[in-house]
């Protein structure tokens, strides 16, 4: 759970890095220093670990088994075999090690057929999604990104979304470039229904509650609508379905007609 110091310090980076969208931020909501520190702390109370995490999404799988999928993710990510041999995942700005796991998991106990992701960035989460399909031996990722994504960590200039996504697994990867605006509406009708969604791109307000509200209504009965870098929109969402709000560090998640 980030400190109200680290807050401030994150936010005055991205200000550094985007001083237009800072300053549009401030006066849009110039209480934002105030009321963000007081939703982090009344959201924290709904944070669980890991397997507790997993199992509220999915009430009939058995602890053993979510403990074995995220075991066999570690040995996989650890033995550098496979999908992960000569993988580096970033060291900052993209989701930890334990919330790909979590990804990882969820996939290998939904076993989608249609996946789609919101800013693939450099291609951690998508990395673990894809590695989730292809042990299960069946379903595709689309991931919408814009052609050059801001990450903190990527090996040139000129590196396109999901440059980390090992070669063996981008046979189940479409990338989709373009804005999540103008892409992910007419995805979805193209797809006609989805399993997962995962939103990881601009977490500002309009922008999460559009991307929640546009994939929840795809979404199948039983999928999943997952969101990293939860935000109030999340828990918006959460109290119009009738839903408790789930946290792990900073993933939150929605299952659908469970």
């Amino acid at each position: 759970m980030p400190t109200f110091s680290e807050f401030f310090r994150l936010e005055l980076r991205r200000g550094i890095k985007r001083p237009r969208m800072a300053i549009m931020g401030v006066l849009r909501n110039p209480l934002w220093p105030v009321q963000a520190p007081y939703f982090l702390l009344r959201l924290s109370r709904f944070e669980l670990d890991q397997p507790s995490f997993v199992l509220h999404m999915f009430p009939e799988t058995k602890l053993g088994q979510v403990q074995a999928y995220l075991h066999e993710i570690y040995d996989l990510f650890r033995n550098r075999l496979g999908f992960f041999s000569n993988f580096q995942p970033p060291r900052a700005g993209s989701i930890t090690l334990d919330e790909a796991a979590i990804l990882y998991t969820v996939v290998r106990l939904l076993r989608p057929e249609r996946v789609i992701e919101t800013g693939s960035g450099s291609g951690m989460s998508s990395t673990f999604i894809l590695a989730g399909l292809e042990m299960n031996d069946k379903g595709h990722l689309y991931s919408i990104d814009l052609p050059k994504p801001q990450v903190v960590v990527k090996p040139s200039p000129d590196s396109q979304p999901g440059w980390l996504i090992p070669e063996s697994l981008r046979t189940r990867w479409t990338l989709v470039l373009g804005k999540s605006e103008e892409r992910l509406l007419p995805l979805l009708k193209e797809l006609g229904e989805i399993d997962l969604f995962l939103h990881d791109s601009l977490h500002y307000f309009r922008h999460q509650k559009f991307e929640y509200e546009t994939a929840w209504s795809f979404i199948r009965s039983g999928g999943l609508l997952l969101s990293h870098d939860i935000n109030k929109p999340y828990f918006s969402l959460c109290q119009r379905l009738n839903v408790t709000p789930i946290k792990f560090q900073g993933l939150g998640g929605i299952g659908k007609g469970t």
